[in-house]
């Protein structure tokens, strides 16, 4: 009996040993095999995220990462697959959460499980955490511009499109972080889009809070798209990359 339990154990320490040095080597366990490619990833019955892996991906190299908001309401896959052919000519890892709208006045359980997420695919990927941009589209890019301000250390820049700050996500901003570790924006507004007022955000409040990212010595490109209303449209994301790349080329 006693030599069956030491043969045991020593078989369970041989296995342990094996499966600790296979393991840096499995790529992206809790995504099976990487694929290039996009693919929905379900945590469960109500929540999962799109994750658009870019054509030539290898664990060799470093990768940026687009962390993107669809509108709410939105198909989120579509809005995943309009950054496909974009990434993949720049090479680009893509996730697109399904995001929800917290009925509380702070988005902490919303933001803990993005942020988780991002986390591991960052790991999982090699992502490289000094260029991770982080965009949306409408109350997306809302959600987009408050992220970017209350975690700076997450992110490089934030991209906004049809979307602004608000009173309700201003009051949750420490603005001494975002001194600390600045983050670039670029920000575009159609002059047409009545979504903005339908989210009570007025071209007077939008025109403040860019005053107050550059009185705080941010980076900010910021434009008003004459006859445009509320639409994504097809050049936005490459425009966002390529003004992107030029931040944090490397």
């Amino acid at each position: 009996m006693a030599f069956r339990s030491k043969s045991l154990f020593a078989f369970f320490l041989l296995l342990g040993m094996i499966l600790s040095v296979a393991a840096p080597d499995a790529h992206a366990i809790f995504l099976g095999e990487i694929k290039p490619g996009l693919r929905f990833v379900e945590q469960n019955k109500k929540s999962g995220y799109f994750l658009h892996v870019p054509e030539g991906f290898t664990q060799e190299k470093k990768w940026p990462l687009i962390l993107g908001f669809a509108e709410w309401g939105t198909d989120i896959k579509k809005y995943a697959e309009s950054w496909a052919g974009e990434a993949d000519r720049q090479g680009y890892i893509v996730l697109c959460p399904q995001w929800w709208k917290s009925r509380d006045a702070v988005p902490d359980k919303g933001d803990r499980w993005i942020l988780r997420i991002m986390s591991k695919i960052t790991k999982e990927l090699n992502v490289d955490p000094a260029k991770i941009l982080v965009t949306g589209f409408a109350d997306g890019g809302d959600y987009a511009y408050y992220l970017a301000l209350r975690y700076p250390k997450r992110f490089a820049s934030a991209a906004v499109l049809g979307g602004a700050l608000g009173r309700n996500f201003d009051n949750l901003i420490f603005y001494g972080r975002v001194r600390r570790k600045p983050v670039s924006f670029f920000i575009r507004n159609g002059k047409n889009d009545l979504a903005l007022e339908d989210r009570q955000h007025t071209w007077e409040s939008i025109h403040k809070e860019v005053a107050n990212l550059r009185k705080l010595g941010l980076d900010v490109d910021y434009g008003e798209i004459d006859g445009l209303g509320h639409e994504y449209r097809k050049d936005f994301n490459p425009q966002i990359i390529d003004w992107f790349e030029t931040k944090y080329k490397g």
